[in-house]
């Protein structure tokens, strides 16, 4: 990590979301889903109504190293912003200046004052660790890296009913057989969702059928589906790629025009509290734009406050804690 320290080794699986494909194949799903709250109060009594009465599924949740608590913090998002960050493509951050913004962001969140030290409280030596990024618009909003495409298909667990949808899923290999999940998302309109970052990132990237869960603006599904123990049990650490902004046009990068520099870089544990935030940068950056807010459109992304009401996060800007630091 900085070189200080023989750093755990961690095997780390790289995932990339056929969204382009997701797309298509949403426009053509015809079942039909519960909607607004009457959705998501379904879904909580399904859900604990599965925990009671489903066939055990315990192996399908990861079990922490012995003696190993993950860092927590519910509601806390830190935000690092340094101007001129960006190389000048304005694709891509200078490789320095990200590194910084990451570590600083990392310190403050955890109390650490060293990056190996922060680091450590996410993962331990004995972890496997799936990182999951967004590629959906390629090199044009994600920093390149080398990842491993599942295609939909990589997945050996059996196929999962998602309770509230009438639909199942797999979710893929190299989550499963991982015991740790850190999440790399982006901040950026999705003509389907409205708004999709951290928790979409993970439901609709890591599993075979995503296609399946868009119906309703992909509301609550997206919610349901961050609320398995597949997901829950795995989470430790969310990483925001705000170093620029899709306010319109997504998720594919076809729209330029609407993608603004951001220069930015956001962590929290929390995925809801993320996407709180990152719904209301986007609808800040369509205002400047002229356009219509997502609720006016019609999609606005309710499945935050679905999650919410799940569990998996905090969606009150009011419970939510943003600790923004400028560096030079």
């Amino acid at each position: 990590m900085d070189g200080k320290d023989p750093s755990p080794e961690i095997a780390i699986h790289a995932l990339i979301e056929d969204d382009a494909r997701h797309a298509v194949h949403a426009r053509h799903a015809r079942r039909t889903f519960l909607g607004g709250a009457a959705a998501v109060a379904a879904a909580a009594t399904l859900l604990r109504s599965a925990d009671a009465h489903a066939k055990p599924e315990a192996d399908l949740a990861a079990v922490l190293p012995p003696g190993f608590a993950p860092f927590s913090a519910p509601g806390r998002v830190v935000k690092v912003k340094k101007s001129g960050c960006l190389e000048p493509n304005g694709l891509f951050p200078k490789a320095d200046d990200a590194k910084e913004m990451l570590r600083r962001a990392l310190e403050e969140l955890t109390g650490k004052a060293d990056l190996v030290d922060a680091a450590r409280l996410f993962v331990s030596p004995q972890d496997k660790v799936c990182v999951k990024v967004n590629g959906i618009a390629l090199q044009n909003m994600a920093a390149g890296v080398n990842v491993v495409w599942h295609t939909n298909h990589d997945a050996t667990m059996d196929w999962r009913d998602i309770p509230g949808t009438q639909r199942h899923t797999k979710f893929v290999r190299s989550l499963t057989e991982a015991t740790a999940l850190v999440n790399f998302a982006l901040i950026k309109d999705h003509s389907i969702c409205g708004y999709t970052g951290a928790l979409k990132n993970m439901t609709h990237g890591c599993s075979v059928n995503p296609q399946d869960f868009h119906d309703h603006h992909a509301s609550p599904q997206i919610a349901i589906l961050s609320a398995q123990d597949i997901l829950r049990t795995r989470l430790r650490l969310c990483i925001i790629d705000g170093f620029k902004l899709m306010a319109h046009g997504g998720p594919l990068y076809k729209q330029p025009q609407y993608v603004v520099p951001h220069e930015a870089v956001y962590v929290s544990t929390d995925p809801v509290a993320l996407d709180a935030i990152g719904w209301d940068l986007v609808e800040k950056a369509r205002a400047g734009f002229h356009l219509k807010s997502l609720t006016e459109e019609g999609r606005p992304p309710a499945y935050i406050r679905a999650a919410a009401d799940l569990g998996v996060g905090i969606a009150d800007p009011k419970a939510i804690t943003l600790r923004e630091i400028v560096i030079a």
